[in-house]
């Protein structure tokens, strides 16, 4: 024998529908995006060519560092919506000494990320300095300081590359592995308030 169906009054039909929509809502946006994952890993000769919209928060800074720091994305631009902080406000000017050579000159790329001072409005300039070296002077106001990444760390830092030039080139994807593996490593090991020498010019 059947069991008489119940009917269900307006709000429950409603909470059905709506479950059911997030379910195939679900499924859709699976659908679409579980072939981009899985279509081929991420490589430094892959390149993508990336817009970034922002509202400047703390998420959105951890976003765009990462996408910064993959060889295989390029950001076009970047779009900053209105947010909490206004435009003048942590207005400052790098002197910085990385130069413009690769693997020194990926400096500025953290500058920018860290500090929103950027090479195309001109708050950061290259100094001319023939000497390269991990460091930048940070003007705001009528004050300045210099950050230099100590010779003890340098000197960890660039045995680390020489090694993955002399092992695999700058081309090749075990050498951009062994820099990521290590940047890592070192992030989590150093005390970033020990590795830097800070002097108020």
């Amino acid at each position: 024998m059947n069991s008489p169906l119940i009917p269900l009054s307006a709000s429950q039909r409603g909470g059905v529908i709506h479950y059911e929509m997030k379910k195939y809502f679900l499924a859709i946006l699976l659908l679409t995006v579980a072939p981009n994952i899985f279509a081929s890993p991420l490589h430094p000769k892959l390149k993508h060519t990336i817009i970034i919209d922002t509202d400047c928060s703390v998420y959105d800074l951890r976003a765009v560092t990462i996408l910064l720091s993959h060889p295989g994305i390029t950001v076009k631009a970047i779009i900053i919506s209105d947010g909490q902080v206004q435009a003048n406000e942590g207005y400052v000017e790098i002197g910085s000494y990385a130069g413009s050579v690769e693997p020194l000159s990926c400096m500025n790329d953290g500058l920018q990320v860290s500090t929103g001072a950027t090479l195309g409005q001109g708050t950061i300039r290259l100094a001319d300095d023939p000497a390269l070296k991990p460091q930048a002077v940070f003007s705001y106001q009528d004050k300045s300081i210099m950050l230099k990444l100590k010779p003890e760390y340098l000197k960890k830092l660039k045995a680390v590359i020489d090694e993955g030039v002399k092992n695999y080139g700058l081309e090749d994807e075990d050498y951009w592995n062994l820099i990521r593996q290590t940047s890592i490593k070192f992030w989590l090991e150093w005390d970033r308030k020990e590795i830097f020498d800070i002097a108020e010019l």
